[in-house]
C-alpha cells in the first residue's frame, strides 16, 4: 500500500517559508519541491515521522523553510500507523517569484 505519492502545482511559481499538513495515520512523510515549470527533478525538502493519530483524529505538522524556490510540492508517505492514511490539507506559505525582464 505504501508508498503513496501527491503531487501539488503551485499556481505560479513561489518562494516558500512554511508547509504546514493536516493528515491522518501518517506514520513518515516526505515532502519534495521541484524549481522547474515542468514537473521533472524534485529535490528534498524534509522528511518527518509523525506520532500515532492524536484524540482529535489529526496531526498537525509544520516545517519552516528557508525561501524555497518551487513551482511543484511531492508529498511521498512512505509508511502508514495502519492500512488507510488520510491528507486534510496541504499548505504552503510564501509569495510569487518576481518575474524578472531584460
Amino acid at each position: 500500500m505504501f508508498p503513496q505519492e501527491l503531487l501539488v502545482a503551485l499556481p505560479s511559481g513561489s518562494i516558500l517559508t512554511s508547509i504546514r499538513t493536516i493528515t491522518r495515520n501518517v506514520r513518515t512523510m516526505l515532502i519534495e519541491s521541484s524549481d522547474d515549470s515542468h514537473p521533472g527533478s524534485f529535490f528534498k525538502l524534509f522528511e518527518t515521522n509523525l506520532d500515532q493519530t492524536h484524540p482529535s483524529g489529526y496531526q498537525k505538522y509544520e516545517e519552516k523553510l528557508r525561501n524555497v524556490e518551487a513551482y511543484y510540492l511531492r508529498m511521498k508517505i512512505t509508511r502508514g500507523w495502519n492500512d488507510f492514511i488520510a491528507v486534510h490539507a496541504i499548505e504552503a506559505e510564501g509569495r510569487p517569484m518576481e518575474c524578472i525582464v531584460k
